[in-house]
């Protein structure tokens, strides 16, 4: 039987996961985050994948971006799921140009496990 997990987790600008600190993982159900398979990398710039079994967005908040000291976004953010993947595409805001993650980005979403 699958079980849908949800996992709040941030990612650096070289795709890596915080996995230590006040910034880890954090799940809500029985398996902890390691156990889960969630695997991400930086593809190119502005662009990252996450992987993880019938990965998916859930209902209700998703993602939040670092905000600049004037508490502007410094980033626009696609999410665009698919199958076992999520592609994150970063942008500028200002310029729509891809831009890297800036300080660390979180995300939000549900993995099948069983």
């Amino acid at each position: 039987m699958s079980i849908t997990t949800t996992t709040a987790f941030n990612l650096l600008p070289d795709g890596s996961i915080v996995m230590q600190g006040d910034h880890a993982p954090g799940v809500s159900g029985a398996k902890p985050f390691s156990e889960l398979g969630v695997q991400s990398q930086r593809k190119n710039l502005g662009s990252y994948e996450i992987r993880g079994p019938s990965i998916s967005l859930p209902d209700g908040w998703r993602a939040t971006v670092y905000r600049d000291e004037n508490d502007e976004p410094t980033l626009r953010i696609r999410l665009l799921p698919d199958a076992d993947v999520l592609t994150v595409l970063t942008s500028d805001p200002a310029s729509g140009e891809p831009k890297d993650i800036v300080h660390m980005l979180t995300l939000r979403v549900s993995i099948a496990s069983a």
